[in-house]
């Protein structure tokens, strides 16, 4: 459970850092850095499949993996801030969605609430995500869309520790993949992601990465 109070104390700290004028990805970037290391994690991200940052920030029409960079954000902007952690030979993961100041369109809020519920909503029967726990990404993997086979050999058992991990965007048009490799985008199409690990038990369930 450390792992899990690390990502969740650090979310605090990034919530309170937007507040400063003109912060970059980058910034917020360097502050999940250096906080994961000094509490003896390391950032899963950095280096898996030559990803070059600690975490992932998808800003307004990046769907997801957007990598961190220069620019200042801007009132008005929203982004996903996605963190996975490695502590004690074990994955954690999770992602909140960021709204800077006070003129994000109120479609767009929508947008982000809409897809925060239908996280909540696939917790209460146990869908979309993939397992977590040794490895950053394990069976049983579900699509964020549909896909031809969908049938899973896999049955979720108590004990099991999984992410669930919605994206949605405002209208149905085609994704692309910047030059990065990394970084997929729908273009004028505001998106909105959220994430949480939850551990099946023998009553149900329990949302590890809840924020209090």
């Amino acid at each position: 459970m450390n792992i899990l109070k690390l990502q969740n104390q650090k979310f605090h700290r990034i919530s309170q850092d937007l507040n400063t004028q003109g912060i970059t990805t980058d910034d917020i970037d360097k502050i999940c850095h250096e906080f994961i290391i000094k509490n003896g994690a390391y950032p899963t991200c950095l280096g898996f499949n030559n990803y070059p940052k600690t975490i992932c920030t998808s800003v307004n029409e990046v769907l997801c993996h957007g990598i961190p960079d220069q620019r200042p954000l801007e009132n008005g902007d929203y982004l996903n801030l996605d963190i996975s952690l490695y502590l004690n030979g074990v994955h954690g993961d999770t992602s909140i969605m960021i709204q800077i100041g006070e003129k994000v369109h109120p479609e767009i809020q929508k947008l982000i609430k809409t897809t925060q519920q239908a996280l909540y909503e696939s917790i209460k029967i146990c869908q979309p995500g993939h397992g977590i726990g040794h490895l950053l990404h394990l069976p049983p993997v579900i699509y964020h869309c549909k896909k031809t086979q969908m049938e899973s050999p896999y049955v979720m058992e108590e004990g099991m520790v999984f992410t669930i991990e919605p994206i949605f965007t405002m209208q149905f048009q085609d994704c692309f993949i910047w030059e990065d490799q990394f970084t997929v985008v729908s273009p004028f199409n505001p998106s909105a992601q959220w994430e949480h690990t939850v551990l099946v038990t023998d009553s149900g369930y329990e949302v590890l990465t809840q924020r209090t």
